[in-house]
């Protein structure tokens, strides 16, 4: 079972289960089903309205039995907001599921972007300088040390204040102390991190799954080649690439936290270091990029959690291009230069959609043609 409400995560667990012939039923908060239902690969689900963290759990539990799923769905969580249900529910979920997690308190804290880092120093990772802000008389207080352009970013998915945020470039005093005041106001919390040096292609990725006995790490490793929005976005382009100082800090970072489940840890080159990022604890959209190179991650939690083969698990296959289709479309619409430069190495190596998949085409033209709708509806005069 996946719930949540990132129906882009959800297709790729869909499609890495589904063609082994593992039937997944989709629980969603808030979010229609309709691109989830064309696919040939999606089994049943129920869309729900948003709810409480109760509700939630209610719903998910009835949905089982009414099911009559045998033993104990595996359940995966595809947004923070999931990750923090599950952590938050995790002995009442235990009940009924097997949830893809260790320690609900450790996958709190590496939630935390204020606590993240302080675990990633602790760690031996180099960090951005970071300071944790929850009024703006600390702001204040602070204004002296921050070195322009800084990064604000929310302290977790639910503290952005009622402010639509998540990791802003900020070049001046002025415009840091205005857009943070608007989270600190609605009662949010943020973090103000030093920017480190770099264009897109300076951001790094290690995407894993790590057993729950904590046995075994399996991961793909490579770098991001476009985001949006530019500069610290999600991906819309990436490669794999076998970067071993990278796989070694992912890894290491990884076992001293304890972490166990699916993730992807994000680091940064540049300033003369390899800086940590951030952390997800969860499924994402772009782990595809991960089984389009031989590493599938949601199939290998689905064994680990059942018990049974994975089959064999082979290295990650380098050069691999992952397109994330809309994300990719709006950056060459706002620089269509970029997409004659990504050519050569489209035509380089093997490209892969992340979205269009040949034995599942329906999801992909679904989705193209409501973002064409939301598009044209917004445009002036219509």
């Amino acid at each position: 079972m996946v719930s949540g409400r990132a129906w882009g995560s959800y297709l790729a667990i869909m499609r890495s289960l589904g063609r082994r012939g593992v039937p997944v039923h989709v629980v969603s908060w808030g979010v229609e089903q309709d691109i989830l239902r064309a696919s040939r690969y999606y089994t049943a689900g129920v869309a729900l309205p948003a709810a409480s963290g109760a509700d939630r759990l209610a719903a998910l539990t009835e949905y089982a039995q009414r099911i009559g799923a045998e033993g104990r769905p595996v359940l995966y969580y595809c947004t923070d907001e999931d990750a923090a249900f599950a952590a938050d529910n995790r002995q009442a979920l235990d009940a009924r599921f097997i949830v893809l997690m260790g320690d609900a308190d450790g996958c709190r804290m590496l939630m935390g972007k204020d606590t993240v880092d302080a675990l990633a120093r602790r760690s031996g990772l180099q960090v951005p300088g970071t300071w944790h802000v929850s009024a703006t008389e600390a702001l204040d207080a602070y204004a002296g040390e921050f070195r322009y352009p800084v990064v604000l970013k929310p302290c977790n998915w639910n503290s952005g204040g009622g402010v639509s945020i998540k990791a802003d470039i900020i070049f001046s005093w002025e415009a840091l102390r205005e857009r943070a005041a608007a989270v600190l106001h609605g009662g949010g919390e943020v973090v103000v991190q030093d920017y480190i040096e770099g264009g897109d292609e300076s951001v790094e990725f290690f995407l894993f799954y790590r057993s729950l006995d904590g046995a075994r790490l399996h991961g793909c490793t490579g770098r991001k080649l476009r985001q949006f929005p530019p500069g610290a976005g999600i991906m819309a382009l990436g490669m794999t690439d076998a970067i071993a100082d990278l796989r070694s800090a992912g890894e290491a970072f990884i076992s001293a936290v304890d972490y166990r489940g699916l993730g992807g840890v994000e680091f940064k080159r540049g300033n003369g270091g390899l800086y940590f990022i951030e952390m997800s604890t969860r499924s994402e959209m772009f782990h595809k990029i991960a089984m389009d190179a031989g590493v599938d991650l949601p199939w290998i939690a689905y064994a680990d959690a059942c018990g049974i083969d994975a089959g064999n698990i082979s290295e990650q296959r380098d050069g691999v291009l992952y397109v994330n289709e809309v994300p990719y479309l709006l950056v060459v619409a706002r620089k269509p230069s970029y997409f004659l430069q990504d050519c050569r190495r489209m035509l380089k190596g093997p490209l892969r959609l992340g979205m269009f998949a040949a034995d599942d085409v329906k999801p992909f033209f679904l989705k193209i043609a409501s973002s064409l709708r939301r598009v044209m509806n917004r445009t002036p005069g219509r």
